[in-house]
């Protein structure tokens, strides 16, 4: 997990599908959490907050 992260999914990976030069997991969600923060938004090739 990434310090200082808002949110976290852990998963087990269900499934590798081809994407043409990528792959596709499909993943089984085996837990997950979340903390209070602002997050991080990326537009535009910038980033950012969001604002109330």
């Amino acid at each position: 997990m990434l310090d200082d992260a808002l949110a976290w999914v852990d998963c087990r990976v269900h499934a590798a599908l081809p994407g043409g030069d990528h792959t596709i997991f499909i993943g089984e969600v085996l837990s997950a959490g979340a903390r209070e923060g602002t997050p991080l938004l990326y537009y535009r090739g910038g980033y950012g907050r969001f604002s109330h």
